[in-house]
């Protein structure tokens, strides 16, 4: 309501909190009127969209068929002669929403590529309004 009405204003407010918080990119943001009653039912539209990817499960057959996929789309780069695998992933709790990669081993297992696991989970998976983590461990199997 003490918004200026400056052309782009609302849009230029979007990218300060986007730049101030880079933490929350993935979380929306909605402009509301508390003395025009505006914006209220995008508010709540959003509430509810938020609650049902809180509550998403995505089963670890559909998770196991997607990240090989993606690594064979995009390799995991050896480090130092160190190949890296990822034996399968499960999806072991739902609020909060975590992802767990089992893999060969987690020594310098590559950030990069937990992140770039992260991003496809988040668009495949339509997990585009919640903070969710992908958690590396190594499976009780014999090292390769």
């Amino acid at each position: 309501d003490k918004m200026s009405h400056i052309p782009n204003a609302e849009q230029a407010i979007k990218d300060r909190v986007k730049f101030l918080f880079p933490i929350l990119d993935f979380a929306p943001i909605v402009t509301i009127s508390a003395q025009e009653g505006l914006g209220i039912e995008a508010l709540l539209d959003e509430v509810f969209k938020v609650k049902r990817q809180l509550f998403t499960r995505v089963s670890t057959s559909d998770l196991n068929k997607a990240v090989r996929e993606w690594v064979d789309d995009y390799p995991i780069p050896a480090a130092k002669g160190i190949k890296y695998k990822i034996r399968y992933a499960t999806q072991p709790e739902v609020f909060p929403t975590r992802f767990i990669l089992f893999v060969n081993r987690t020594e310098r297992f590559p950030d990069s590529y937990v992140n770039y696991i992260k991003n496809k989970i988040r668009k495949k998976f339509r997990l585009n309004m919640i903070p969710f983590e992908v958690e590396i461990r190594e499976s009780s199997s014999k090292k390769e």
